[in-house]
C-alpha cells in the first residue's frame, strides 16, 4: 500500500514538473544569411487591417510585443535605430486554431475491506475517455535584412489562449523565449 502512494506521489510531481516547462519554440532561418553583420533594427508595425482574432490581433497586444522586443534585443546587445539606419527589421505575427486533446483514457482503482452485509476484500477497477476542445494561439517573430526586405530568421511559439499569456509578463517571458534563439548557431 505505501509503494502505491509513493508512486502516486511521484506520477503528481512529474506531471506538475512538465506542467511548468513551458511552451516550446521553434525557429527557421536563411542558411545563407550572415548574421554576424547584424547589430542594429528597427520596429516595423505590422498590418491590424485584416483581424481574425480579434484577442491575437490587436495593436494593445502589439504594444506589448514590441516592449517585449526591444527589450529582448537590446539585452542580447542589438541597437534599436531609425528604420533608415537599420540591420534588420522585427515585427511579429499571430494566428490561431482549435485544437482537439484525446485525454487517453483514465484508470482507477480502489480496495475496500467489506460491505456492510459481506465480510471481504473487494477491487474496483474504472475508465474514463475525454476529449478537450481548446484554443491555441501562435506569436512569430520575423527579421528581415533592411537592405533587401528579405526574411532571413523566423521565431515562434504556440501555446493555449489563455488570459494570463497576455500580460506584459506572459508576452515579455513568451518573446525572450523566442529570441533566445537569435541568431542562430
Amino acid at each position: 500500500m505505501i509503494q502505491i502512494r509513493t508512486l502516486g506521489v511521484a506520477l503528481t510531481g512529474l506531471l506538475v514538473l512538465a506542467a511548468c516547462a513551458g511552451a516550446p519554440t521553434r525557429s527557421d532561418f536563411d542558411a545563407s544569411a550572415t548574421f554576424s553583420e547584424l547589430r542594429s533594427f528597427a520596429w516595423l508595425e505590422p498590418s491590424y487591417e485584416t483581424v481574425e482574432d480579434p484577442l491575437l490581433d490587436s495593436q494593445l497586444l502589439g504594444a506589448k510585443v514590441y516592449r517585449a522586443t526591444v527589450n529582448a534585443l537590446t539585452a542580447r546587445g542589438y541597437r534599436q535605430v531609425e528604420t533608415d539606419q537599420a540591420d534588420f527589421l522585427v515585427t511579429y505575427h499571430t494566428t490561431s486554431r482549435e485544437r482537439i486533446r484525446d485525454s487517453g483514457v483514465t484508470v482507477g482503482f480502489g480496495i475496500s475491506r467489506g460491505s456492510y452485509r459481506r465480510g471481504g476484500r473487494h477491487i474496483f477497477l474504472g475508465h474514463n475517455e475525454w476529449y478537450e476542445s481548446y484554443q491555441e494561439g501562435t506569436l512569430i517573430l520575423d527579421i528581415i535584412r533592411a537592405d533587401d526586405n528579405r526574411l532571413v530568421w523566423r521565431g515562434w511559439m504556440s501555446d493555449r489562449v489563455h488570459r494570463d499569456r497576455f500580460t506584459d509578463e506572459g508576452v515579455e517571458r513568451a518573446v525572450r523565449q523566442i529570441i533566445e534563439a537569435f541568431p542562430p548557431q
